[in-house]
């Protein structure tokens, strides 16, 4: 008989042993939410970066500003300073006809005011992965920025200031428009390893 009651104690445990593994099954399922939770902490991605910088003056380039006289193609008018870990560097530049920015010392183009930014602040700080470049080159309507480093900040303007006197109401009838319409049949020309005909 007391075999017969082993049994029984025996046969009613091995039911209580499949109720862990079913809340292991769940618990897998609940790991997917955790993940999510993760991505605040991140740094944003390169997509929700470019939504979040996104303003009403989004499409406004160098070379409209030009179209509106509001700047002047003219040789060192521009110029960004970035200070680092003690250091400061200041890099002038000149405003071309098509809008570009032009470095004369190291022979380099920029085609917008953020990648002349980026690349003067990863000179002391290689790691950085954003600028907002309009607020930080400096323009002056008169005269020149010195090639030698040492010019006070404080005069000009930034391009984010110049580029806000344009009305909001008219940046649309500004932006370039032409990548929503191009028509498809024209694509054949374009290169195969450019993935994007209109870039």
């Amino acid at each position: 008989d007391d075999d017969d009651d082993d049994d029984d104690e025996e046969s009613l445990e091995q039911p209580v042993a499949v109720v862990p593994a079913t809340t292991k099954t769940t618990m897998t399922k609940k790991k997917k939410p955790n993940k999510k939770k993760e991505n605040p902490n991140n740094l944003m991605t390169t997509k929700e970066r470019k939504l979040h910088e996104r303003g009403p003056y989004d499409g406004i380039t160098l070379f409209t500003l030009i179209q509106l006289k509001l700047l002047k193609v003219g040789a060192n008018n521009l110029l960004a300073s970035y200070e680092y870990g003690g250091e400061k560097v200041q890099v002038v530049g000149s405003l071309t006809e098509n809008g570009h920015i032009y470095v004369q010392k190291e022979d380099e183009m920029f085609r917008n005011p953020r990648s002349m930014s980026i690349d003067v602040k990863r000179r002391l700080n290689p790691e950085i992965k954003f600028t907002e470049g309009w607020g930080h080159v400096r323009y002056v309507n008169t005269g020149s920025w010195h090639l030698d480093g040492k010019n006070d900040e404080k005069n000009g303007q930034t391009l984010k200031e110049i580029r806000e006197r344009i009305p909001i109401k008219d940046v649309p009838s500004l932006v370039p428009r032409w990548k929503s319409y191009a028509p498809k049949q024209k694509v054949n020309f374009v290169p195969k390893k450019n993935k994007n005909p209109f870039p």
